[in-house]
């Protein structure tokens, strides 16, 4: 227990001279903290995304299922014809509106 005493009041005096003790009260100190932090976990992020790239590309990353082909749909005409009156009744109703629109007078003329 005396050990671990001695090792804390180490670490104690260590981060009580170093700029530790003056956060909080120094924004120059705060700043280059969070950015240091910021730092080195932007480092870290690329690493490990540098790492992962490498891992696929050499094949040590494999899926459970294998890709398999993607099916298309086969291509249908009345499908298309519907979807193409749909919007041109739409388009027709839209238009309708927009021309047949009347505003009120304005009553202060």
């Amino acid at each position: 227990m005396k050990l671990f005493n001695d090792i804390m009041l180490i670490l104690r005096k260590i981060v009580m001279k170093g700029p530790v003790k003056e956060g909080g009260r120094n924004p120059y100190v705060d700043w280059v903290a969070i950015l240091l932090i910021s730092l080195v976990l932007t480092i870290l992020l690329v690493l490990n995304g540098v790492n992962l790239f490498f891992r696929i590309n050499t094949i040590e990353v494999k899926t459970d299922k294998p890709a398999t082909g993607v099916v298309a749909d086969i291509f249908d005409e009345k499908v298309l014809e519907e979807v193409i009156n749909n919007f041109e009744n739409r388009a027709s109703l839209s238009d309708n509106a927009r021309k047949s629109y009347k505003t009120l007078p304005d009553p202060s003329i």
